[in-house]
């Protein structure tokens, strides 16, 4: 079965807004990488910095983010895998292959509405569509290196107990 390793989640701010004010559900896997958040005009990323830290999911029914370090869920992390683009206010976590937990995490990523979002976009901006004074809240689960890679094992070890048959039938 052949999988596309670059097919991307795109969860823009109207769209999270849409769903009745629940946090929206998102995997992150080897075959589902990266995941993108666009904040759009009228809203930003909810931590200053997101391309170090990320919000700790128990903390979306209060609508706080108590900011956690990515390195606490993924041991490999380097900064180089989450893009912030300030301009269109998106945030881009990209997982390498090898970097996946060793089982499967949740953060929380999203949009806060920006103080200032009313003077800065016209009133027939497409990104305001869907905006509101409430914070958009995306669970973002991990999954497991060992759930990822587990099908490629059995299939290596399939091949290889076939191979090892014909072996010793043929040496018969």
């Amino acid at each position: 079965m052949a999988t596309d390793a670059n097919v991307e989640n795109f969860i823009d701010s109207a769209k999270c807004q849409k769903s009745n004010e629940k946090a929206l559900d998102v995997e992150l896997t080897p075959e589902k990488r990266p995941v993108t958040i666009n904040c759009g005009s009228v809203d930003s990323p909810m931590l200053a910095d997101p391309t170090t830290q990320y919000c700790e999911p128990g903390d979306a029914e209060s609508g706080t983010c108590k900011g956690k370090n990515y390195v606490d869920v993924l041991p490999k992390f380097e900064a180089s895998w989450v893009k912030h683009d300030s301009q269109k206010h998106s945030v881009t976590p990209t997982i390498p292959e090898d970097g996946f937990p060793s089982k499967d995490e949740k953060i929380r990523l999203g949009c806060a509405p920006r103080e200032n979002a009313k003077d800065t976009v016209s009133a027939t901006s497409p990104d305001q569509v869907g905006a509101a004074a409430t914070n958009c809240d995306i669970i973002v689960t991990i999954t497991a290196a060992s759930s990822a890679s587990a099908e490629s094992t059995l299939k290596a070890a399939v091949v290889a107990s076939v191979a090892l048959a014909g072996l010793v039938a043929g040496s018969l």
